[in-house]
């Protein structure tokens, strides 16, 4: 990285030097210097798609949504064709919940590249979004199709089943999901909340319910941040009373 930087204080018109340092930069996640790397090449290479796009990238994952937009707009006037931009760019969209457009450019990218069963995970996602289960549903088997091994889409086949109600076929759909990939979060919090569902139709079936909490435990032990589930955990899970609590119940 500072071979680089010393290299454009030598000869600041250097598009290569430049977009070396954003590469560097940015595989070393200092986004803040990877952007103005690429600001830089951008300047000096205004017709160049990789550095436009690669800015659009470091924006993006910096959460800067609107300055991502503008550049994954403008790589994609430089280089229409790629398939790449144009889901980086539905991604954008919607993150910001302009679902409609969102849609418009996953399917710009599928129209591009058809074997990308991750767009069509988010495409379908997006679906989900607008409350659409049945073409969203349709979407994630595509998808299952081109990569029968996708976890992420065995998953939303399953929450899509639960919306429905279709909790034995749900279970098993995450099931499926889970030995693909055991540490996928939102699997483990989707099942334990299909388990709950049952349990809450058959009450007299307690091992559903604790099973469902331990679905819920092992979700946030691979992804801590979610309030939900805590929430979750903290309604229906079997509490136990310590030795004191039952000599102060004997004493009443």
């Amino acid at each position: 990285m500072e071979y680089f930087a010393n290299a454009l204080k030598y000869d600041p018109f250097s598009f290569e030097d430049a977009m070396s340092l954003g590469q560097v930069s940015h595989l070393l996640s200092r986004l803040a210097d990877a952007v103005r790397a690429y600001l830089h090449a951008c300047d000096l290479e205004p017709n160049s798609f990789e550095s436009h796009l690669n800015l659009g990238v470091c924006y993006h994952q910096q959460g800067s949504l609107e300055q991502a937009e503008i550049y994954y707009k403008k790589a994609i006037d430089i280089q229409p064709d790629n398939a790449f931009a144009w889901s980086n760019l539905g991604a954008v969209y919607d993150m910001q919940g302009k679902f409609y457009e969102a849609i418009k450019c996953y399917k710009s990218s599928l129209e591009l590249d058809s074997n990308q069963p991750m767009v069509l995970v988010n495409l379908g996602t997006t679906y989900l979004k607008q409350e659409r289960l049945d073409i969203a549903q349709a979407t994630f088997r595509v998808a299952l199709e081109l990569d029968p091994y996708l976890a992420v889409a065995h998953e939303r086949v399953a929450y899509c089943m639960f919306r429905r109600n279709e909790y034995e076929q749900s279970q098993t759909q995450y099931e499926r999901a889970l030995g693909f990939n055991e540490k996928l979060a939102s699997a483990h919090a989707g099942l334990g909340v299909t388990l709950m569902a049952q349990y809450l139709n058959e009450k007299e079936n307690i091992g559903l319910r604790k099973r469902a909490v331990e679905c819920w435990h092992r979700s946030l032990e691979i992804d801590p941040a979610q309030p939900r589930i805590r929430k979750l955990i903290d309604k229906y899970r079997l509490r136990s009373m310590n030795p004191e609590e039952i000599l102060l119940g004997q004493q009443e």
